[in-house]
Parts: C-alpha cells; sequence; structure tokens
C-alpha cells in the first residue's frame, strides 16, 4: 500500500523498523510494480536500493521496465536503467518476447539512445544492444554509437568482460575512438591492433548468436565484416545459409542495406506469381502496403473484413510478418482481439510463423 501511494518515508520505516521483504508477498503484486505504475521514482529507488528484484511481475504478467516505458515515467526508466535493468529474457507461450524494445522502437531514436547511455555494466549494455539488433531497429543502434558512446564509453574501458558478446561490445566501443600515439606509426600500428581485436571478437561472437551479432556488426563496423566474409568461408557459407530467411525484403530495407556494405548482398528471389488484389485482405495477405492504404483511406472496406476460415486482414498481415500494415490497421482500428475459425489471434499467429516484432508490438497494443 505505501508504494500505490508513493509513501517512500512509509516504505523506509516498514523495510527498515518492521524488517517488511522489498519484493512484498510471494503471489501478489510487488511493491516495485506499484511504484513503477505510479511514477513513484523515490519509491523506486528505495526499494532498489533495499534489493528488490526488477524481474517479470507474476500478477501483471509484464516487468517494472515494460511497464515504465510503456507509461513514459521517464524518471523511473532512467532509475531502472541505471539499476541494470534489462529486456527481460524469460520467455513462454504467453510471453515470448520483451515488449520493451517494441515501445521503445516507436520513439525518436536520439531518445532511446539517450536512455541506453544510462546502462552501468558492459553486461547489460550488451544485453541491450543484442536484442535491439534481434529486432532489426538499425536507426537505435546507430544513433547509440554515433551520440551515446562518445560520452559514456569511458565507463566501460576497465569493466570485467565476462562473455563473448561483452568482449565483442567492448571491441565495438573501442572501435569508435580515434588512436593517437606518439609517432605516425605508432598510431597506425594501435589502430591496426584495434582492428585485429574486432575482428577476433567478432568471430569468436558469431558462435554464440550467429545471425544477432551478425546484424549488430554490420550496423556498426560493415567494414570489419567485409574482411572477414572473403577470408572465412565457413562464416561466409553460413551467412548464405541462415541469413535470407531472417530478413524480410520489404520490411528490413535499412538492415539488407548494411548487409550491403558489408560485402553480403542477398540472393535473388525466385520469380513468382502475385495473385490479383481484390479487397482489403488479399492487400495485406499479398504484403501490398501502398494498397492496403489507399483501400483503408477509401473507407470502402471494413478494416475487419472477414476472408477463408474468418481471418481478418489483421490475421493475414501478422501471419506474413508484415510490422508495418499491421500498425497501419491497428492505427485504423482493427480489432486485435478477433479470433480466427481455429480461434487464434493476430498476436498468436505471429508467435506461430516466428515473427517477434509483429507478436511483441500486438502485445504492447493489447496492453495499452
Amino acid at each position: 500500500m505505501a508504494a500505490r501511494l508513493g509513501r517512500d518515508d512509509l516504505i523506509h520505516r516498514l523495510l527498515d523498523e518492521q524488517g517488511c521483504h522489498p519484493d512484498g508477498v510471494s503471489g501478489k503484486c510487488s511493491p516495485l510494480y506499484f511504484a513503477v505504475e505510479g511514477g513513484y521514482q523515490k519509491c523506486v529507488e528505495v526499494l532498489l536500493s533495499a534489493g528488490a528484484i526488477a524481474i517479470k511481475d507474476i500478477v501483471r504478467d509484464t516487468t517494472p521496465l515494460d511497464c515504465a516505458v510503456r507509461l513514459h515515467h521517464h524518471d523511473v526508466t532512467v532509475t531502472l536503467l541505471r539499476a541494470g535493468a534489462v529486456p527481460h529474457s524469460e520467455k513462454s507461450v504467453d510471453s515470448p518476447y520483451s515488449q520493451v524494445i517494441p515501445l521503445l522502437a516507436m520513439r525518436d531514436p536520439g531518445e532511446v539512445a539517450q536512455l541506453l547511455s544510462y546502462t552501468p555494466t558492459l553486461d547489460s549494455l550488451s544485453i541491450w544492444l543484442i536484442e535491439i539488433a534481434m529486432f532489426k531497429h538499425v536507426s537505435i543502434l546507430k544513433e547509440y554509437f554515433r551520440t551515446a558512446v562518445p560520452v559514456v564509453q569511458e565507463k566501460y574501458i576497465n569493466q570485467p568482460i565476462t562473455q563473448p558478446i561483452s568482449k565483442l561490445v567492448s571491441h565495438l566501443i573501442q572501435s569508435q575512438r580515434t588512436m593517437t600515439m606518439g609517432t605516425r606509426s605508432q598510431t597506425r600500428e594501435a589502430n591496426t591492433n584495434v582492428i585485429r581485436n574486432l575482428q577476433d571478437a567478432v568471430v569468436t561472437a558469431l558462435d554464440t548468436s550467429f545471425h544477432v551479432v551478425f546484424f549488430l556488426v554490420c550496423a556498426i563496423e560493415p567494414a570489419i565484416l567485409k574482411n572477414i566474409l572473403p577470408v572465412d568461408p565457413a562464416i561466409r557459407e553460413k551467412a548464405w545459409k541462415r541469413l535470407p530467411s531472417k530478413l524480410n525484403r520489404l520490411t528490413d530495407k535499412d538492415l539488407i542495406a548494411c548487409l550491403s556494405e558489408a560485402g553480403f548482398t542477398l540472393p535473388s528471389p525466385f520469380p513468382s506469381f502475385i495473385p490479383p488484389i481484390h479487397s482489403l485482405y488479399d492487400a495485406c495477405e499479398g504484403r501490398s502496403i501502398t494498397e492496403a492504404q489507399k483501400r483503408l483511406q477509401e473507407g470502402r472496406e471494413d478494416v475487419d473484413m472477414l476472408g477463408p476460415r474468418n481471418r481478418t486482414p489483421l490475421h493475414a498481415a501478422a501471419q506474413q510478418g508484415h510490422l508495418e500494415i499491421v500498425k497501419l490497421l491497428v492505427d485504423y482500428g482493427a480489432d486485435i482481439t478477433a479470433t480466427t475459425f481455429f480461434g487464434s489471434t493476430a498476436e498468436k499467429l505471429a508467435e506461430k510463423y516466428h515473427q517477434p516484432a509483429v507478436a511483441a508490438f500486438l502485445k504492447a497494443a493489447r496492453r495499452q
């Protein structure tokens, strides 16, 4: 109750004098979540300093960080980030993806980069960058390394490196610094060492999560991959086998451009029959955002018109993984709770067909 009322003084007394646990009673909504939900920064600070854990709240089925970002509680978000909060990695049938990345992606990349600058450790920063790379938000990655890294890089220099991904991120940060030594030859040698160390870190990190690491590096330092691919046939073969299935030519254009800079070009698609578009449903199933937008603007068709097996246009777009069409339909009032003949919502279809960005967006939209 003290956290719900924003009474940090009362929280202090309950913790110090009565020995209450900072995470509250098991099976009930945590005090930290109540404090975050109310936007009570001081209460959040008190609870975190007392050892409250900022993990998924069982009762509310979301994390304090997701809640703070969703409700635009900036100061609370910063407090959680300074405490080391990261996108939760717990995945289940009901909650397969973190909601915080799709929520942040709706904001200006500069704002997100500034928030990321509060991450206290190399490990927590690495989790953030990998998660952002998984969702293919190239603009956020570029903005962070362009504007935030020059300001915050010093705090990560002497931190312990525990994982290959952390080592990679450390070298990516170092690669943004201009090395200036006593003589030109010493400067040249120092910069050569930075590049060599980064290449070694990339090769090692690729063994942990190939496509996500590849996406991260090509967004920040594509020239490094361009050096590696011609001389490492094993990595080149993996790229050809694994990357095309992870990319959408229509929605991942920024990332595909980065891949091209890195020396990787998608194979030409096989020619396929494009069915004629006679309805809004056809436009969404055929992934034509231009046609879908045109038909929605004309207003002659119901945004929730039924197609085969009681599927709506939103179901069709979600299954195809076309996030921009999904956003467009939601903006026009599409029913995100509508179910198909087999009882699937658009969110469930996106999860079933491995469309994480769409599934996360729909879950975030459902919670608003």
